[in-house]
């Protein structure tokens, strides 16, 4: 490539769009806090659902541990909860 050519390539390279710049990062900020938000909304659903079952597993638990002698507390846990995902 000759020094002319080269020269040639430089005078085409244009600035960036700015508005076009800003209008990306924009539609990322925003896309990015509905992502947060959609999270933040799941966490509390789920959390919500563990709160609202953990009585029913703790009484569940402790009647099943406690009538059967605990010879086989892991089976009995695993029972238990899969009990209360129903």
């Amino acid at each position: 490539m000759t020094e002319a050519e080269l020269m040639q390539l430089l005078a085409a390279i244009t600035p960036p769009d700015e508005a076009a710049r800003a209008a990306a990062h924009a539609e990322a900020e925003q896309l990015h806090k509905n992502v947060r938000e959609r999270v933040k909304s799941e966490e509390k659903a789920a959390v919500g659902e563990i709160d609202g079952s953990m009585p029913e597993l703790v009484a569940l638990l402790s009647d099943r541990l406690v009538g059967s002698g605990a010879q086989d507390n892991k089976a009995l846990i695993d029972d238990c909860v899969s009990k209360t995902k129903e």
